[in-house]
């Protein structure tokens, strides 16, 4: 677990300094969460430890994540869709079955492409709704 919270903690702070910086505009912890379940994933499934459960959590947060960015795009439907296939994918990860978790992901690209290929752009409605949307758009 240490190895896996220390990659984390090293990427989070380079990763804030480059966004100060406006090096990059994405949301740090975002990219640091990311790319920290990226490595736990090629560490785990080179049979070096790392700990199942906090890898599962890094996944989590980004499936929330995601969820939360684009679920006023496609709707609740989608959203359910999405974290209910998410969380599946995640339990094939972290139990080794990465063929079930990569169909599982094609269905979920696939449900994604419908709902956009679907969605209407709507207008903002209200001047709180823009400032909202702003804190929406941080990851």
């Amino acid at each position: 677990m240490t190895t896996i919270l220390t990659i984390l903690l090293i990427l989070a702070v380079i990763f804030w300094f480059l966004h100060r910086a406006k090096i990059i505009k994405y949301c740090p912890i975002c990219l640091a969460v990311g790319i920290t379940w990226i490595i736990g994933l090629i560490l785990y499934y080179s049979d070096i430890y790392v700990d199942p459960l906090i890898l599962a959590v890094l996944l989590g947060a980004s499936l929330g994540a995601l969820a939360q960015k684009y679920g006023s795009k496609y709707g609740l439907f989608w959203k359910t869709a999405f974290v209910i296939l998410g969380i599946i994918v995640i339990y094939f990860l972290i139990y080794k079955e990465p063929f079930k978790a990569f169909l599982l992901l094609l269905l979920v690209a696939g449900v994604t492409f419908f709902f956009h290929s679907t969605s209407t752009k709507t207008e903002l409605s209200s001047p709180l709704d823009k400032i909202e949307n702003k804190f929406k758009d941080c990851c």
